[in-house]
């Protein structure tokens, strides 16, 4: 919008105020800030609409029928537009409704119909070992107390 309001002071400057702008130069003004005012309004709307939901945890599968590492687990996660193939992730609980840190893996990829494959290389079996059993056998009430993120904590080493 600067950069139109800008465009129309340098054409009114060219000028003078005793001058009259001609109706053509006028009509054409007009319909390029209504179809501008029209394409940025949608734009706002679009974006206001669009919320970034964390996608659901569908199912729960050992990595080894999948032929990643054996001692991983994967994920499948909901069609959400956060995520890419190979990025980072990081699975978080919810335990007494306080949320825990459950593992870290990576996107290992996205199929025709964008449920997103996600792959779970380190995760807390020891510390939350009835949490992961219940994910492992699907059982929907511990899927829905898990969500996956496109990030992973600062103090995590990464290999």
């Amino acid at each position: 919008m600067t950069i139109i309001s800008f465009l129309l002071t340098v054409i009114t400057w060219h000028f003078r105020s005793s001058d009259s702008v001609p109706l053509w130069l006028m009509i054409g003004i007009i319909i390029l800030l209504l179809v501008f005012t029209i394409t940025f309004a949608d734009a706002l709307r679009e974006a206001l609409n669009r919320k970034a939901i964390l996608p659901a945890v569908v199912k729960a599968l050992p990595s080894e029928n999948l032929g990643y590492d054996p001692e991983s687990i994967t994920l499948i996660l909901e069609p959400s537009e956060l995520f890419s193939v190979n990025s980072r992730i990081s699975v978080y609980g919810s335990i007494e409704d306080c949320e825990v840190f459950l593992g870290h893996g990576y996107v290992a990829t996205i199929n025709n119909k964008k449920y997103i494959q996600a792959v779970i290389c380190e995760y807390t079996q020891d510390v939350h070992k009835e949490l992961w059993d219940k994910i492992l056998s699907n059982n929907r009430d511990a899927l829905a107390k898990v969500w996956v993120k496109p990030s992973v904590p600062f103090d995590l080493p990464l290999r």
